[in-house]
């Protein structure tokens, strides 16, 4: 036997070893992907109801988000008419003070005025 037909077996014996270690190999990749894509499914599975449930959840805070602010304009609201209402009052408490300052201010000082002048003229009736 010539060394060219010893080198050709051995060369065609490497190239069986190689396809079935190619063969083990390519088993092994196609068992990763399908674990992969297991792990997908099961993944996507999980998510679907998770991001529905996000979904609710962020429509029920918008719904709580607008419920305060309207909460909030009517309680600005009544603040409002409140401090009006207050200011109202005061105004008017201010108005009747500044009346009757006003008109029992003079009232006094006339009243006061009528009294020096009555005991000034008992005063000079009983002089003479």
């Amino acid at each position: 036997m010539d060394i060219i037909q010893i080198l050709t077996a051995l060369l065609l014996l490497s190239a069986a070893m190689l396809c079935i270690a190619l063969i083990l190999y390519f088993k092994r990749i196609v068992y990763s992907m399908l674990e992969l894509e297991k792990e997908i499914k099961d993944l996507n599975s999980t998510l679907k109801p998770l991001i529905s449930s996000t979904l609710e959840l962020t429509k029920n805070l918008n719904e709580v988000s607008e419920t305060a602010k309207k909460q909030l304009q009517v309680s600005k609201s009544i603040v409002d008419d409140v401090r009006y209402r207050v200011d109202k009052v005061l105004e008017l408490e201010e108005k009747v003070r500044d009346g009757i300052d006003y008109a029992v201010t003079p009232l006094i000082q006339n009243l006061s005025a009528i009294g020096k002048g009555i005991e000034t003229f008992w005063r000079k009736f009983k002089e003479r």
